[in-house]
Formats: structure tokens, C-alpha cells, sequence
């Protein structure tokens, strides 16, 4: 028992675990060292009384079983004061009770199975008629993955089939179990490649079940028991590490395309895009460069700029932040044969070692043969800071984009250095992606302690949350892509991992038409990461301004997210401080209107903002659906008012973006940039049903880390009898003084600063 709602079940061969070490859980904001966690570590969990009792026939306990019993219980009984398990002895099998009801059953006709000479293990369960299957990370397909079955190994997808690739980019090997209104979430903290299947395999012999297969390692597996999805994800969030808090600038527009660094005259291309911003009246606040700028040909060489596109890299900093723009350069984890580096890191013993000689391991990489540095030795880890340092940061760089940090080596015996305690690559390639988002973010934290850092990595497991922003890796231009993607991020936000985007457009494939583009752009304005990303045949590049008949929607789409983004950035610190997804699928916040199960192409941004984007082609009226509660929705555009638990048809055309507010709630709303001295409080106050509501809206300056200074506005809605105004009641408190100078609410300007409290009537 590892607390009050979360039980852990290890298989250990003989009195050991196989790989003693964790670099996954990091339980109440415990971080986890580059040398990882001993797997038997107790620390930041609680101690739980469980109760062990003796089960013998007819299920009593052996206190009331006859003088004549059987020598040996039918089995055993632990009790915490919610969870108990059953555990049966011959056959084996468990059984697991939340609050006096049965959850979860391992498959009593064979519950584990090992291969008598191999390292090969399954764990089977069985599968009730009503179960639903949420998680695993950034999967393809729709959001239930029922009768699925998934590989976790981590791979290089360019162009994937956003319904059907497997395997992708990502190792997340937790899901959420969900029957009979109640949810389990199991995560098995083996990083070794295995196999899920979620009901596609059915055998004759054994009644429907579900299994996890893995190739090696231990098995090692938590259970976290709930009456809801949403408790779920965030035990499972905290079990595995506090979301880092992202910079406010990192909710700008961020620029890219491999079509800009590629060609020699680059610079002038990254000088054609700053003009082109100005001229079309896009606000950008990044730019990711591609790795074009460390080029030798076609080939990608980390750390070396390439003098003749890029002669001076201070210079080219230089502009982009004059013209109010933060480069974050793409860095890769493995050395081509022929790097400049390639012989100091090989003499040093940085990279991970063949099985067999010794050797730096060679694996296909970018054009050619190459080595990845070994990220659990310490001076691997020494050598990518320094070297981060040398050729990034003191140009000015503040930000690090970790790419094509799979570890696809197919050497599975391939030995990693492991703090002087080797281990196989087998037990751990997604391992060597988190050191190497922990080492980019260290070499950050270094040169700028009193900022936040802020790592982009293509690749993870849990715990990436903790360090990095991700996104779904290189997808492909269609519009499958744009409604599955949707899927793929809500699942990932199921499995704590909040910061996510994807590559506005479509990455790979032909280019995207205009509906299409815009459409995506209108999706992807509700993301943490807001980025237009692409490589097309023929150097083209996904622009916001590509298509002149529909750039005035496109520049209507940017406005409106940079209205939202004092909300959006209460969703990142609330992400930070509780635990909780920025994007949820429906039944994330209405579990109880079983309809939001079956709702797909809608999503909760945070808690009170409904988003029904169009994701398919020529659509002129969208069906919504309302989730069922008392204090009903508004039209976020017209304020029209609309009870909950039925469906909307809302007419649309290009210019539509359909958004649901929650009643008795709020959202924080930046003005215009001619306005910016004035923030706004829009106020939802229920049309049904007249109650009291409070709120809270806090704020930083978004850079300094730790936060040095906050302001907390805590506002409360209350009705007095025969009034039919409500009157609305503000408290300020803290010391930091924002850009804005007055709140405005309802047409009512209020100061920013000072403590006391003030009343205005809406």
C-alpha cells in the first residue's frame, strides 16, 4: 500500500528486483535524480494501516474455520480503509474491492505467466462487459481504446496515420480501467517494450480478458482506485511528478519549419518570416529552428553551427529578440561517425556500448551511421551541458528543443553506464529520453537559476512532465490527422502530461487546403503549445499567411487566443499546483452524463471553457452536445444561454470557432493591445439557477522561478433576496503589479493594488 488509494503489486525473482532503480515516480512533488529512485523507497508516501487475514473455504477467515480445516487457507484477505484485496492462492489470481464492490479481477484461469528460459513475462485481467480503456499516453485512434492492442516502443513515426500507426514516439504504460462507474488506473513501471491488449485477442479456453506483455524487467505495478477518471489521472499525475511551470511566453505563437533552416540562404529565409509577421500583423513570440542550422550537407551534426548559412549566431539571436522573439534550437542525441566530436566522445566512453565488443553502438541516424550519448553516465551528461553552453547558450539562446530522442537501438543487450552499474538498453531506452531532458533543462537552470526553463522533447514516459513540453511528433497533413490528434492529446493529458500540442497543418504529406489549415488553426489555438510546424516536398512551408482569401479568420483565430491567455495561463499554474489536465475530454469534469462518453470532436479547456471545433470538411451546421449540470452553458460569442444535457445545431462557416462557457463560472480575458492597460472578468452567472459562486484568478510575472511575486484575486458572486442585480465581491492580495492597471467587470472598472475589498453590482 502505497497511500490511502493506491496499492502496488511487485513480482520479485527471488529476493530482488531484476533493475532496482525508478526514475518514474516521484510521489507529493518528489523530483528524481539522474541516478534514479531505489524501487523500494517509501519516501513522500504515507503509511496505511492494512489488516492480513487468513481466508479459507467458504471465504471465512481461519479464526472460524472448523478444527478439521485444510492445512493451508484458500487464500488470504488485506484490508485497507477503502481498497481490499482477495488474494486467491491455487489458482492463483487477485481480486480488488473499492468501497465494498468489486473493480478489478486478474483472470482466474492463468493471472501471470513467465517464459521458463527467457525474460518474456504477461499479467492477464479479466474484462467486464461494460469496461472502457483511457490512457497510454499519445496513442492513435479514437479515445476508448476497447479492443485495441498497442505496442510501447518508442520510434521515429514520420507521417504516422493518426487512427492506425503503432508504434509512436512515446512509452506510457498506465491506463485507466473503467466499469460499472467506477475507475482503476494501472501502471506498470517497466520501460522495456511490451504490448497491450485491451480485448482484441480472445481465446476459448479463458472468459474476455486483457493483458500486458513485456520483454523484460520487473514487474512492478501500481493500481489506483477511484469513483472517477479525473481522480485517477490526478493520482496518477502525482504519483509520478509535479508539472513544471511553464514560462508565460511559451503560450505565444511559435514559428517553424525545416523549410527555413534548409536552404543556403537560410538567413534570409528566418528575415523573410520576421518581415512577413509584421506585415501580415501575426503576433509570435518563439521560433523553433530546425536543425538546418547544424547542417554538413544533408546530414545533422548537434552543436555545430553551419558558418555559411548562420556567420554569426549572436547576430541572428540578436534579431529575433529585437523583434520580440525567443529561439529555441533543435538538439539531437546521437553523433554521426563523421562529427567533429564524434572521436572525443568516443575516446571519453560517452555512448551507449554494443553488446559485444565494447564499442559505441551504431545505429541509422539522419543519412548515416551514428552513436547516442549515454545519458546515465555523469560525464555524458557534463559533456551535452557544456557543450549546450558553448554553442547555444552564450549566444543567447533560453530554451532547448530535444528531437529524435527515441533511442532506436536494436541492440537490446547494448550496455548503458547506469551511475557505474550498467544496465541493458532493453530495460530503459525511454529512460535515456527523460536524463536527457533532465541534463538540457540542468544546463538551463545553470545559466539562468532565477528563470524558469523550458525544454520541448518529441519523445517520454511519465515523469516527462516534470522537465519538458512535448507534442505529437511529425503528423501528416489530412483531416483524419486533425480529429485523431485531438484523441491522441486528450489521452495524454489523461496520463499527466498537460503541456502538449501538435504541428499546426500537418507536419508530413502533401499541403494541407485551405479549409483544412484554417480548421486546424482554429483547433490549435486551445493547445499549450500553439505551433505551425512542417517539411514539404519542395521546400513549402505551412504559413499563416500562405492563403490571402483566408487570412482574415486566420488573423481572427490568433486574436482570440491571445484574448484567452491570462486563462490559459491559470490552467498551467493550476496544472503545476493540483495535479490537473489543461484539456479534458468531457467526461473528465461530467462523469456522471454517461453521454459524454460517446461525444467525440468537443473538449474542456480547464474547467469552464467547452470548445466544439469543425474537424470535418464542409460543414455548415454542428451538432454540440451540453453536457448535463444545473447552472446550464453561454454562448461564449453572443452570451445566449442554454440549458445543459442536450444537443445544440449551431450553424457555422469559416469564420466559426463554436465555445461553451460554464455557468457560474468566469474566464480572465485580455483586451486588445490598444488596451492592454485594462484586463477583463467575464462573469457567468447561472440563468437557472441563482446561487453563490466563487472564484479565483492569480498571476505572475510568468518568468522568475522560484515565483517570486504573485497577486491573487478571490472573488465571490452572492444574490441578496428581491435584488436582481448580484453583487460581486473582490479581494487583492500579494506583491506583484501586473502590465494591466484595472480590472474591468461588467462595464465597471476596478484598480489593481491594495488589499481592501470592493463590491460592484452585475
Amino acid at each position: 500500500m502505497q497511500s490511502g488509494n493506491i496499492f502496488r503489486l511487485s513480482v520479485k525473482r527471488g529476493d530482488r528486483f531484476e533493475w532496482p532503480r525508478t526514475w518514474s515516480i516521484a510521489w507529493n512533488d518528489q523530483d528524481v535524480p539522474p541516478a534514479g529512485r531505489t524501487r523500494d523507497s517509501l519516501t513522500g508516501f504515507s503509511e496505511v494501516d492494512l489488516q492480513t487475514e487468513e481466508v479459507w473455504g467458504g471465504g471465512q477467515p481461519s479464526a472460524l474455520a472448523p478444527a478439521l480445516a485444510p492445512a493451508l487457507p484458500a487464500g488470504w484477505r488485506v484490508n485497507s480503509p477503502e481498497v481490499e484485496v482477495l488474494v486467491h492462492r491455487s489458482p492463483y489470481y487477485l481480486e480488488w474491492f473499492w468501497q465494498g464492490k468489486r473493480v478489478l479481477a486478474e483472470r482466474p484461469t492463468g493471472a501471470l505467466a513467465w517464459l521458463p528460459r527467457g525474460e518474456r513475462f504477461w499479467h492477464f485481467h479479466g474484462m467486464a462487459a461494460d469496461a472502457q480503456f483511457f490512457g497510454l499516453g499519445e496513442k492513435t485512434g479514437g479515445l476508448d481504446k476497447r479492443g485495441m492492442k498497442f505496442e510501447m516502443r518508442n520510434v521515429d513515426a514520420m507521417g504516422y496515420d493518426a487512427e492506425k500507426t503503432d508504434p509512436l514516439y512515446k512509452h506510457f504504460p498506465f491506463y485507466i480501467y473503467r466499469s460499472q462507474n467506477f475507475s482503476t488506473g494501472v501502471f506498470y513501471d517497466n520501460f522495456s517494450t511490451s504490448t497491450f491488449d485491451f480485448g482484441r485477442e480472445i481465446d476459448n479456453y479463458h472468459p474476455a480478458f486483457f493483458s500486458y506483455m513485456c520483454e523484460a524487467g520487473d514487474l512492478d505495478c501500481y493500481f489506483i482506485f477511484a469513483s472517477s477518471v479525473r481522480e485517477v489521472s490526478q493520482q496518477f499525475t502525482r504519483l509520478t511528478g509535479r508539472p513544471f511551470l511553464a514560462p508565460k511566453w511559451s503560450l505565444g505563437y511559435s514559428g517553424s519549419s525545416m523549410a527555413y533552416t534548409e536552404p543556403a540562404n537560410a538567413a534570409a529565409k528566418l528575415s523573410g518570416f520576421l518581415q512577413d509577421l509584421r506585415q501580415h500583423r501575426i503576433p509570435c513570440e518563439s521560433f523553433h529552428l530546425s536543425s538546418g542550422y547544424t547542417s554538413m550537407g544533408k546530414r545533422r551534426y548537434v552543436f555545430h553551427w553551419n558558418r555559411d548559412k548562420f556567420p554569426d549566431p549572436a547576430a541572428l539571436v540578436g534579431q529575433f529578440r529585437t523583434a520580440g522573439l525567443r529561439l529555441i534550437p533543435n538538439i539531437k542525441p546521437a553523433f554521426l561517425l563523421d562529427h567533429p566530436l564524434y572521436q572525443k566522445a568516443e575516446t571519453e566512453g560517452l555512448f551507449v556500448k554494443e553488446s559485444e565488443q565494447g564499442q559505441p553502438e551504431r545505429s541509422f541516424f539522419w543519412d548515416g551511421e551514428g552513436s547516442h550519448l549515454d545519458f546515465s553516465n555523469p560525464r555524458a551528461r557534463a559533456f551535452w551541458q557544456s557543450h549546450i553552453q558553448e554553442q547555444l547558450l552564450k549566444f543567447g539562446i533560453d530554451a532547448l528543443w530535444n528531437d529524435n530522442n527515441e533511442y532506436e537501438i536494436w541492440d537490446d543487450e547494448a550496455l548503458c553506464h547506469g551511475e557505474g552499474e550498467p544496465w541493458p538498453i532493453k530495460w530503459g531506452r525511454p529512460i535515456q529520453t527523460l536524463l536527457m531532458a533532465i541534463s538540457s533543462r540542468a544546463a538551463l537552470a545553470q545559466a539562468r537559476p532565477d528563470e524558469r526553463a523550458f525544454v520541448v522533447s518529441r519523445s517520454g514516459m511519465p515523469g516527462l512532465q516534470r522537465y519538458a513540453q512535448t507534442w505529437s511528433g511529425d503528423n501528416f497533413s489530412a483531416w483524419p490527422t486533425l480529429r485523431y490528434n485531438l484523441a491522441m492529446a486528450l489521452n495524454l493529458s489523461l496520463s499527466g502530461v498537460a503541456n502538449t500540442g501538435h504541428d499546426i497543418g500537418g507536419f508530413a504529406g502533401p499541403k494541407p487546403e485551405p479549409e483544412l489549415f484554417l480548421r486546424w488553426i482554429q483547433h490549435g489555438i486551445f493547445y499549450p503549445r500553439f505551433v505551425i510546424h512542417s517539411w514539404k516536398e519542395g521546400g513549402v512551408a505551412n504559413e499563416p499567411w500562405m492563403y490571402p482569401e483566408i487570412l482574415p479568420q486566420i488573423r481572427a483565430a490568433f486574436r482570440l487566443r491571445e484574448s484567452l491567455r491570462p486563462y490559459f495561463y491559470q490552467l498551467l499554474r493550476q496544472t503545476h499546483q493540483d495535479f490537473v489536465p489543461f484539456l479534458r475530454p468531457l467526461f473528465y469534469d461530467f462523469e456522471d452524463d454517461p453521454k459524454t462518453f460517446a461525444v467525440t470532436g468537443q473538449f474542456m479547456v480547464g474547467p469552464n471553457l467547452l470548445v466544439a471545433n469543425v474537424l470535418d470538411p464542409g460543414i455548415d451546421v454542428l451538432r454540440v452536445y451540453l453536457p448535463r449540470n444545473k447552472e446550464g452553458w453561454f454562448n461564449f460569442h453572443t452570451q445566449q444561454w442554454h440549458a445543459g444535457g442536450g444537443f445544440l445545431e449551431v450553424p457555422v462557416n469559416l469564420e466559426s470557432i463554436p465555445m461553451f462557457v460554464r455557468g457560474n463560472s468566469f474566464l480572465p480575458i485580455a483586451l486588445p493591445v490598444d488596451n492592454s492597460k485594462s484586463l477583463e472578468f467575464r462573469i457567468y452567472p447561472s440563468k437557472a439557477c441563482r446561487e453563490d459562486f466563487r472564484f479565483c484568478f492569480e498571476d505572475d510575472d510568468g518568468l522568475s522561478w522560484p515565483v517570486k511575486h504573485e497577486l491573487r484575486i478571490e472573488g465571490q458572486l452572492s444574490y441578496q433576496r428581491g435584488d436582481e442585480k448580484a453583487s460581486l465581491c473582490l479581494r487583492q492580495t500579494g506583491s506583484y503589479r501586473p502590465p494591466y492597471q484595472e480590472i474591468v467587470i461588467g462595464g465597471v472598472a476596478v484598480s489593481v493594488g491594495g488589499g481592501a475589498a470592493i463590491t460592484v453590482k452585475i
